[in-house]
């Protein structure tokens, strides 16, 4: 019975009950017949075996069955990117060192999961269930069943949008310790939120005044934070409606806001990016209006929480290039043959002017922003000078238009912020168009020839943003394939086609 069980054994890999003989891999480990010794049997080969190897050989069996039997019981890694419909990380905050390089601390790590547990436990008690389940927030506190990526430490606008692309975040919160223990939070917007001419997109820094932190009393740290902290919430979850083109919703996010955070104050505190963004939702409320009162009244709304966040900031570039951007929505609902006479052109202009003017102050993506901004409301100025029959001024204004627009479009090509690219060929190629009259209307047949023919290049590139966006794995941008492309830049594309054949071209 020994030796049918000792082949069984063999057959089976198992480990034989009476002792005598084990199988280790393959080879089996027992006791010769002829001498008694114990061997290791390795195919035809017959090995004495050491006592010791024989007990290393039976512990590396016992691991081995450990090993697999946990394997099942291992915790299923989360994912690798972000899965909710609005994204938000926050970084592991780094401390300056002696040498002053930027390193991981256990304060800075405290810090930012202060800010992840403050967020976090806001959003959960943010009344509106819908809106609230579908924003996710990442900290690298999480366990490894809900995220597999570590968020580390970010302390640069760079390495937030690196991240914000690399784990599909929406925002990114990040920051650092400076050597006085002062701490400035600050936030990336990614541009997928709103890729057209307002300038939200790209980074915050959270208040000029840094955050005095005391490393001995976590209550001194939220005594300051907490503040700036409820701001930003508010932020997030503005944008999250405004994703989603809930703009009445945004709205009363932020007037809720101005409410419960009137202890919330200037510049050194960051007040002048909550009325930017305010006052944006309230202008892109005004541009889904149809009656007149309402427009008025949510563009004056606009205008008055622009004005607030220029008088705590007079410097801030963005909330200039808001006040310009309803400036201009007023100016283009103004007939071009009454729009010189008018005063929101040249209000336009100058708010595009002034932003452009600080943008070295500025993140570099306003300086492209108010570059292209300046380029539109030069357009509708040609197009009123075209009107009013003054041709040369006209082609001056449009030489600049197309300057401007070719000189944004030039840095905007590879950042994949496809309805702003689409947003921009579309002004580059009303710009053409419009100049070429000038031409036909100056019995200039040549020059009109070659300017439709540019302006349908522009509005086929604004065309071909679609399949772009769509080969780059972009997610469908209604906006772009409906209200710019189809609504615009395709029957521009015919017009400028018409217009080509008619002036003798091809």
């Amino acid at each position: 019975m020994a030796r049918k069980k000792s082949r069984t054994t063999e057959r089976s890999g198992g480990v034989d009950i009476s002792g005598e003989r084990v199988n280790v891999g393959g080879d089996i480990v027992g006791r010769d017949k002829i001498t008694g010794k114990v061997v290791i049997h390795v195919g035809t080969l017959v090995v004495p075996a050491a006592p010791a190897l024989i007990a290393t050989l039976l512990a590396t069996v016992a691991l081995i069955a450990v090993a697999v039997s946990l394997r099942g019981l291992a915790p299923t890694p989360g994912p690798a990117k972000m899965q909710g419909a609005f994204n938000v990380a926050i970084a592991e905050f780094g401390e300056v060192d002696a040498e002053g390089q930027v390193q991981p601390s256990e304060q800075g790590r405290l810090l930012s999961q202060w800010v992840y547990e403050s967020l976090q436990a806001q959003k959960d008690q943010f009344p509106d269930a819908n809106i609230k389940s579908i924003i996710s927030i990442w900290h690298d506190s999480l366990p490894v069943t809900e995220k597999s990526t570590t968020l580390g430490v970010i302390t640069t606008y760079t390495q937030a949008l690196r991240l914000a692309e690399t784990i599909n975040a929406d925002l990114v919160i990040y920051g650092s310790l400076n050597n006085r223990a002062e701490f400035n939070p600050e936030f990336y917007v990614s541009p997928r939120l709103r890729g057209e001419i307002d300038a939200s997109a790209g980074r915050y820094r959270l208040g000029d005044e840094p955050i005095r932190v005391d490393p001995s009393s976590r209550l001194s740290v939220s005594a300051d934070l907490t503040t700036r902290t409820s701001g930003l919430f508010w932020v997030m979850m503005g944008l999250t409606y405004d994703l989603f083109g809930r703009s009445q919703q945004a709205l009363d996010v932020f007037r809720q806001a101005e409410a419960e955070l009137d202890n919330w104050q200037g510049k050194s505190a960051g007040k002048d990016i909550f009325y930017f963004f305010m006052g944006r939702a309230a202008l892109f409320l005004s541009q889904q209006k149809t009656d007149a009162q309402d427009i008025a009244s949510l563009e004056q709304e606009a205008q008055e929480a622009f004005g607030q966040a220029l008088a705590i900031n007079p410097d801030y570039a963005r909330a200039h290039i808001g006040l310009g951007s309803l400036y201009f929505a007023r100016a283009q609902r103004v007939p071009p043959d009454q729009r010189l006479a008018m005063p929101e052109l040249a209000q336009t202009i100058a708010e595009y002017e002034t932003a452009l003017s600080l943008a070295s102050q500025s993140p570099a993506e306003i300086e492209i922003l108010a570059t292209l901004a300046l380029g539109t409301a030069h357009r509708l100025e040609g197009e009123a000078l075209l009107h009013a029959g003054q041709y040369a001024e006209a082609d001056r204004a449009y030489d600049m238009a197309i300057e401007q627009i070719q000189a944004s479009l030039d840095h905007l090509t590879d950042t994949k912020q496809f309805r702003l690219i689409g947003q921009a060929y579309l002004a580059l190629g009303t710009a053409y168009f419009q100049k070429a009259e000038t031409g036909v209307r100056q019995d200039d047949t040549t020059g009109s020839r070659a300017l439709f023919e540019e302006a349908r290049r522009a509005f086929a590139q604004c065309i071909a943003q679609e399949d772009l966006a769509r080969a780059a794995g972009v997610g469908e941008d209604k906006i772009l394939t409906q209200t710019i492309i189809a609504e615009k830049c395709v029957p521009n594309e015919r017009n400028a086609e018409e217009a080509l054949s008619n002036a003798g071209g091809q």
